[in-house]
């Protein structure tokens, strides 16, 4: 879950169009220094992109939990916004921890194990059948 996921198809839009793409904070080669992860402060980063290219029309598309901060970044760049795509998001089974004791359960796991539960967690996203080129 990283800009790199986007490779191809920034490889078959790049000759068009100009492609941008960015790593949330606490993705990829982000920083993790950062104390508000909230999808408003995801959608401020992608603002701030997009106003440092100085874009004037944009197309925005997010995976996942991209997919709100893309309907975010939408609302905060207004009528810049031609289109927003969602690929895989708006609607998760996952049910979103409610207190600091289910984030704490949530994400010790991945302080246990940060490579190995990452990796599981995100093969868990393909079908059983999916072509293994595809998963990590």
């Amino acid at each position: 879950c990283n800009r790199t996921s986007w490779d191809a198809q920034a490889a078959h839009f790049a000759p068009r169009y100009r492609v941008a793409r960015l790593d949330l904070a606490g993705h990829g080669e982000s920083g993790r220094e950062r104390i508000n992860y909230t999808i408003e402060a995801f959608a401020a980063d992608v603002t701030a992109v997009v106003n440092k290219l100085d874009a004037k029309q944009v197309v925005l598309v997010g995976h996942s939990m991209g997919g709100p901060v893309a309907a975010e970044a939408a609302r905060q760049l207004g009528e810049r916004v031609i289109g927003v795509v969602g690929v895989d998001t708006f609607y998760t089974g996952f049910q979103f921890p409610k207190d600091r004791k289910q984030v704490d359960a949530m994400v010790k796991p991945f302080e246990d194990d940060f490579a190995g539960n990452a990796g599981k967690f995100m093969r868990g996203f393909f079908a059983p059948g999916a072509d293994p080129a595809c998963r990590m």
